[in-house]
């Protein structure tokens, strides 16, 4: 009778513990299943060698004659200032920044690789009298520049980020991209 009720006891345990397990397992997969879409972005040395390159780009756009053409990080002040320069077919500065990083965005991976794809360019002021280094500025008084957004975040498996800085008169341009792949 005593091995009988023992016997029992060991049975109500072991399905007590193989309970725990699968509600364990349950919340482990939805922890990880959302930990995936979360907002934390790895820093990629690709994406910011990407913004490197690409800043650096010798663009169609010049100022003082054909002879000093621009590059993509120079439009970025151009467009900032509100200076137009020759563009093509007459294209205002902006327009052209956002367009050839538009069309440099599609082609950073294969088509259907990435699932999203965001690139902010703004400008950060520094308070009178301080360093870049000292200056902590809030966000609020940033000044964006260009946003080009690209598919949805709900399809997100791997996000990866990058970022450049360009010195400015009293501040720093600040060129972002955050992207990830389709699930």
């Amino acid at each position: 009778m005593k091995a009988k009720k023992n016997q029992q006891e060991t049975i109500g345990f072991v399905i007590i513990i193989v309970l725990v397990m699968i509600i364990g397992t349950i919340f482990l997969g939805i922890w990880l299943r959302s930990s995936k879409n979360s907002g934390v972005y790895t820093e990629s040395k690709e994406i910011d060698d990407f913004l490197s390159a690409s800043l650096s780009q010798t663009t169609d756009c010049y100022k003082d004659g054909p002879s000093d053409f621009k590059h993509l990080g120079e439009l970025i002040g151009y467009c900032n200032s509100g200076t137009e320069i020759s563009c093509p077919n007459n294209e205002k500065t902006c327009d052209y920044l956002n367009r050839t990083y538009s069309e440099m965005l599609q082609k950073l991976k294969p088509a259907g690789v990435l699932g999203y794809y965001k690139l902010f360019i703004y400008y950060k002021p520094y308070e009178e009298n301080e360093s870049p280094k000292e200056t902590e500025i809030p966000e609020s008084s940033y000044k964006s520049i260009i946003e080009i957004v690209y598919g949805s975040l709900a399809e997100c498996t791997v996000r990866l980020a990058g970022n450049q800085l360009l010195n400015a008169e009293n501040g720093d341009f600040i060129v972002n991209l955050e992207t990830c792949e389709a699930k």
